[in-house]
């Protein structure tokens, strides 16, 4: 179900946000839910990917309220948010133009673009930093120099919904011409000529099962591999990085293909002149943690299409 909101009655929305979020993950497909009942032209509707409604929607209020507020002129005058729980369920919504914004991972908005037909519009900057990397490292004295070393042996990633520490890492292994296969558990070895990989859920638990020789290798994150509470000082000192990732987007913002060319550009020329906003800046702090916005560099849009190709129903997925 989506929730729709007057932007000027600022009490009405407080009220009806913490009534209706327990009505959020209405099933894009599958549950036949009612399609809600409003004046679509009217009305921006930003979508989100979360198990926790209540804390994200919090979250996408403020933002909401400050973009509509500058929307008017265009017949802008409500927002609506839906929530869901997987990026199938708003891969349908998008398709069906009943979400109009929405933001993602690196990995998440290239399978928007390629399932959905969703168009990346920016980048969206969060403590000042517009990009990341991914990372692999390994014991120094595993004698494994490259990626290519660790045939035969075994890479943990961090979690299956990541775009730094497995989707990237994972994209790696098999455009070298690698073999990764998942593993039943730590105590598996990998077959002959393949990369066997497990989840680790956690830098630290992959920090320690490198440390320990229960793996070769781990993906981690460009941020967390600097952050010293992440990784132990003295598990750092026995550690080598034999690869780094090109820097990719950390978040982006996409619409919809259903929506039109004047609102798509007023949405970006919005978003983008908020960094010289004294009134965005809470908003802008209250949505994930946002500084600012810049628009999708070359380089950028040619990562995208490649996780896209990889990943998307032509390339079989992950």
């Amino acid at each position: 179900m989506t929730i729709i909101m007057p932007v000027t009655i600022r009490d009405a929305i407080r009220w009806l946000g913490v009534m209706a979020l327990c009505c959020c993950y209405a099933p894009a497909h599958g549950g036949s839910p009612q399609p809600d009942v409003f004046n679509r032209g009217d009305t921006l509707v930003i979508g989100y990917v979360t198990d926790n409604p209540r804390n994200v929607y919090n979250r996408l209020q403020p933002i909401a309220e400050y973009v509509v507020a500058r929307l008017g002129d265009i017949g802008i005058s409500k927002f609506g948010v839906r929530m869901v729980k997987t990026h199938e369920e708003m891969i349908d919504l998008l398709s069906a133009g009943e979400v109009d914004w929405v933001t993602e991972s690196a990995f998440g908005a290239a399978r928007f673009m390629v399932e959905a037909g969703a168009e990346p519009i920016l980048v969206r900057r969060n403590g000042g930093q517009s990009e990341t990397a991914s990372l692999v490292f390994v014991r120094r004295d595993s004698g494994i120099r490259n990626l290519e070393d660790l045939v035969d042996s075994t890479i943990l990633f961090e979690d299956p919904s990541s775009t730094s520490t497995y989707y990237i890492p994972l994209m790696e292994l098999v455009d070298r011409g690698l073999k990764p296969r998942l593993l039943g558990g730590p105590r598996d070895v990998p077959d002959a000529g393949h990369v066997g990989y497990l989840f680790s859920h956690g830098v630290q638990n992959s920090s320690a099962w490198v440390y320990q020789g229960i793996a070769q290798a781990a993906a981690v994150s460009d941020e967390d591999w600097h952050r010293a509470e992440r990784i132990p000082a003295r598990h750092m000192r026995e550690y080598r990085v034999i690869f780094r990732s090109q820097p990719y987007p950390r978040a982006v913002e996409l619409v919809s293909g259903h929506v039109d060319r004047v609102l798509k550009q007023r949405l970006s020329a919005v978003l983008l002149a908020s960094h010289g906003d004294k009134t965005a800046t809470e908003p802008l702090s209250r949505y994930l943690s946002a500084t600012d916005y810049l628009p999708l560099s070359p380089a950028h849009m040619q990562l995208l299409a490649r996780i896209g190709r990889q990943y998307g129903p032509a390339g079989g997925g992950p």
